[in-house]
């Protein structure tokens, strides 16, 4: 089945509130996607619970598509606890857990997860409780949807967050919502 999806979330409308007569870009699915690399694609694989019940099923590597820089910040919209790198070849989250053990917690059922999808994550821990995760497709050297795909399944993955964070931070406030 081939999915024709727009390359960008929003519609162009004229002063007066009228759409556009000027084509919106279209991009196929198989373009975005290419053979084999996602094992189960659900929907446009555009919205968060999209993403999450997709299944890569080990498919990514030297033949998925790298993802343009306008795939990449529409889907950015689904995921927003990630950050794009600036160099624009990965997603990043950073957070802070309560202590070691939620933070080993967190791991263990990231490796779980990555272990199942077949598309493994770096993840970091620092001074004993600070987290960040990069995902990006090591193969191509850049963003693939298998990497969003991961990303929205990390998002689910409960988090036992440390107080100060939650209450301090940008991203805790977004964190606790």
């Amino acid at each position: 089945m081939r999915f024709i999806v727009p390359t960008f979330a929003t519609a162009v409308f004229t002063r007066r509130g009228l759409p556009s007569r000027r084509p919106i870009t279209m991009t196929s699915m198989d373009d975005i996607l290419g053979p084999n690399s996602l094992k189960k694609v659900v929907g446009s694989a555009f919205t968060a619970e999209e993403l999450q019940a997709c299944k890569i099923g080990g498919c990514c590597g030297k033949n998925t598509p790298r993802m343009s820089a306008d795939q990449v910040q529409t889907r950015l919209g689904a995921i927003p606890l990630w950050k794009l790198s600036d160099d624009g070849t990965a997603i990043y989250r950073e957070f802070t857990t309560k202590n070691w053990g939620a933070a080993m917690a967190f791991f263990n059922t990231l490796s779980e997860l990555a272990e199942e999808e077949g598309h493994h994550p770096d993840f970091h821990l620092t001074n004993w409780r600070n987290v960040r995760i990069d995902l990006s497709t090591h193969a191509i050297g850049g963003l693939s949807i298998p990497d969003f795909v991961i990303a929205a399944k990390l998002d689910n993955i409960p988090i036992t967050y440390s107080p100060k964070w939650l209450k301090n931070s940008e991203a805790g406030r977004a964190n606790a919502v």
